[in-house]
C-alpha cells in the first residue's frame, strides 16, 4: 500500500491509526490506495497498538420481545455512526451467575466497554456488588438496589400512567397482569400500578405473566371466569393482545364490557381491533442513550448519569368509561 501510495510506511500507518499529521495531499493519496487494494483494517491489530478497541460489548437476553430487540438494533446502529462495531453475548435468562460470564467474556475479547440489558431486581445487585470489571460497564435498565452507572426507562411511570387513566375513566377495580417476577422491569410496572391504586383507595389484583400473548391469553381466561372486573392493566402490549383475545373467545366485548391498557406501543397495536390503548416507551432512544453513556466513560470525559427516559400515553380503542351495571 505505501509503494502504491508513493510514501512511506510509517505514514500509511499514521494514517490508518488517526494521527493528526498527515496533509491532505497524502491522505487523499493513502485512500485512493485503500481503495485500490481493498484494504480493511484489523480491528484487534489497532487495539493492540493504539491501546483503545473499536468494540462495544453487549449482553443480552436470548428474546424476541419488542423492547429489548429494538433497544438491540438502537445500540448497533448507534455504534456504527460512532465508528465501533458491536459483540454480543446473549444469556438465556436473567441470572446474576451468567451476567457475570458473559462480560467477563466480553472482556476477554478486548472490547471498550460492555452494556448490559439483562437486568434483574435480585440476581443483577448481587452479582454486581463485588464485582470489579477492567473495563467499563452500564447496565440500559435501572436496578434497585444496584449502583452500577445505568440508564433506563421510567416503567413505573408508565405503570402509574396507565392505571391512572383507567381510574379516571371511572373503573375503581383494576386488575393487572404482570411480567415474569424476577425482571426489574416487570417489578417496576407492578410497583407503579399498586401505587396508584393504593394513593386511590381502589383495589385489584395481579396474575403474573412471562411477557408472552400465551401468557396474557391465560390471564385473560382467569379474569374473564372471575366476573365483576372493568379494567385490566397488562404490564407489556403482547399480554394485552392475550388478554383481549380471551375475553373475545369468552364473549366478552373491549372495551363495552372490560377495559384493557398495555405498556410498550408495538407497532401491531394501532392495528389490533379493538385497536390498544397502551403507554409508548422510546427503546430507540434507550440504546442510543446507553450506549452514548458508555462510550462518555470509556473516553477522558463521562458524562452525568442521565434521567429515566419519559413514557406517554397513547388513547386508542380498548379502554372506556366504566358502565355501572347494578
Amino acid at each position: 500500500m505505501a509503494r502504491l501510495a508513493g510514501v512511506s510506511g510509517q505514514t500509511v500507518s499514521r494514517y490508518v491509526n488517526g494521527h493528526p499529521y498527515v496533509s491532505d495531499t497524502l491522505a487523499r493519496r493513502i485512500e485512493d490506495a485503500i481503495r485500490t487494494l481493498g484494504y480493511r483494517p484489523n480491528d484487534a491489530a489497532v487495539a493492540l497498538r493504539v491501546g483503545r478497541s473499536a468494540t462495544i460489548g453487549v449482553v443480552s437476553l436470548e428474546t424476541a420481545l419488542y423492547g429489548p430487540t429494538s433497544a438491540l438494533l438502537a445500540v448497533e446502529q448507534a455504534a456504527r455512526r460512532a465508528d465501533f462495531s458491536v459483540s454480543i453475548v446473549t444469556v438465556p435468562s436473567v441470572d446474576g451467575r451468567l451476567l457475570i460470564e458473559a462480560v467477563e467474556r466480553l472482556e476477554r475479547q478486548g472490547v471498550a466497554g460492555i452494556l448490559v440489558t439483562a437486568a434483574s431486581s435480585t440476581a443483577t445487585p448481587a452479582a454486581l456488588r463485588d464485582a470489579s470489571f477492567g473495563v467499563p460497564v452500564v447496565l440500559t435498565e435501572r436496578v434497585s438496589g444496584c449502583d452500577f452507572p445505568s440508564v433506563g426507562l421510567d416503567g413505573g411511570g408508565a405503570a402509574r400512567t396507565a392505571t391512572a387513566y383507567l381510574l379516571e375513566l371511572g373503573h375503581r377495580k383494576v386488575w393487572h397482569v404482570s411480567g415474569p417476577p424476577l425482571w426489574q422491569a416487570a417489578h417496576d410496572r407492578k410497583a407503579g400500578w399498586r401505587a396508584v391504586l393504593t394513593s386511590a383507595d381502589a383495589s385489584g389484583r395481579s396474575i403474573a405473566g412471562d411477557w408472552s400473548a400465551a401468557s396474557g391469553y391465560a390471564a385473560g381466561l382467569r379474569i374473564a371466569d372471575m366476573g365483576g372486573v372493568t379494567a385490566v392493566f397488562a404490564a407489556n402490549d403482547q399480554m394485552a393482545f392475550g388478554v383481549m383475545s380471551a375475553l373475545a373467545d369468552r364473549g366478552i366485548k373491549v372495551p363495552d364490557d372490560i377495559s384493557v391498557v398495555g405498556i410498550d406501543d408495538i407497532p401491531e397495536a394501532a392495528y389490533f381491533r379493538p385497536s390498544l390503548t397502551t403507554v409508548q416507551q422510546d427503546f430507540r432512544r434507550l440504546g442510543e442513550q446507553g450506549l452514548q453513556y458508555l462510550l462518555s466513560r470509556v473516553g477522558a470525559s463521562p458524562e452525568p448519569e442521565p434521567p429515566l427516559i419519559t413514557t406517554s400515553l397513547v388513547i386508542r380503542q380498548s379502554a372506556a368509561p366504566a358502565v355501572d351495571r347494578l
